[in-house]
């Protein structure tokens, strides 16, 4: 995929992200670590050595902004805005994209609702317990998206355009970690198509003409990336550009 991407003009990237558990292990119960040079960290590091496929994992860039904000929701395992705009910062940097320090904005927390997959995991009733906060992150306000169709939290396609300077466009295909960067993304390339993994074969005409495509996928569900890259290969050796 990274030669047909190349003979395309196509800036391809593959983002893996982080487990909340690597991020917050110290809320997990008591285990022993036989190895810490975990699956990931080895499969990462053997592309980055033995190819010139861009592939980011940013665990370290989580943690060192969870000294300062939390970058996972508390009651759900899904990174919330704060950590989604850390691994939206760590995909551009990867990409030679402009970056954003989270330090340099104004960030607002407030409470947030609808984020509780661990309670329904365990049983639990969230009434029962404290509110959790979210982050606002005041982020290009002088950027507007001119457009935007679809359901940006749903499981299907989400588009958009905006006067961006950057006029280059974006394919992002992932998991519902993409949820809560689709704000930042909308921000930055003129056009955006973003969408689950399951839909990639609706995308077939974007991807063809993309200046960027960004593959992804949570730690967990890592291996689901294979079966989105063989259907990318077919559309291009197909197209035969």
């Amino acid at each position: 995929l990274q030669e047909l991407c190349a003979e395309r003009g196509t800036q391809l990237l593959f983002m893996i992200m982080p487990n909340k558990e690597q991020v917050y292990p110290e809320y997990m119960p008591s285990y022993e670590i036989v190895d810490p040079y975990k699956r990931v960290d080895r499969f990462v590091d053997y592309v980055r050595s033995n190819s010139d496929v861009n592939i980011i994992y940013p665990l370290q860039e989580l943690k060192a902004a969870g000294v300062y904000w939390q970058t996972y929701h508390q009651y759900d395992p899904h990174w919330n805005y704060l950590g989604a705009y850390v691994g939206t910062q760590a995909m551009y940097e990867a990409l030679g994209l402009p970056e954003t320090s989270p330090h340099d904005l104004e960030i607002t927390p407030y409470i947030s609702q609808g984020w509780h997959d661990l309670f329904d995991l365990g049983g639990l009733d969230a009434a029962q317990y404290p509110p959790e906060y979210d982050y606002s992150v005041a982020y290009k306000e002088d950027v507007t998206v001119t457009d935007a169709q679809g359901d940006k939290l749903g499981v299907g396609i989400y588009r958009t355009s905006s006067d961006s300077a950057n006029r280059q466009s974006l394919v992002f295909i992932g998991d519902s970690f993409r949820w809560c960067m689709t704000d930042y993304l909308a921000k930055d390339f003129a056009d955006t198509v973003i969408t689950h993994r399951d839909y990639t074969e609706e995308l077939k005409e974007d991807i063809l003409k993309a200046d960027i495509l960004v593959i992804s996928e949570v730690e967990r569900y890592d291996a689901d990336i294979f079966p989105v890259i063989r259907k990318v290969i077919k559309m291009m050796e197909e197209d035969g550009r």
